[in-house]
């Protein structure tokens, strides 16, 4: 880890901590990354991400 730099690993914290959030849900595997993905920006995926699944039908 001390080889890494500080910044990838914060961005990599990130990233997880977004996933795990989103997970938390639950959304589906697709659902989740397009939610991440769209929220990349923030450090949580917001509650409107989150009702995903109660409008659309994610193929697994």
């Amino acid at each position: 880890l001390n080889l890494c730099p500080v910044d990838v690993t914060w961005r990599f914290i990130n990233c997880s901590w977004q996933f795990m959030d989103a997970y938390q849900v639950p959304l589906s595997g697709k659902a989740a990354a397009w939610a991440v993905h769209k929220q990349k920006d923030h450090p949580t995926v917001s509650q409107s991400m989150m009702h995903l699944n109660a409008f659309c039908q994610w193929p697994m």
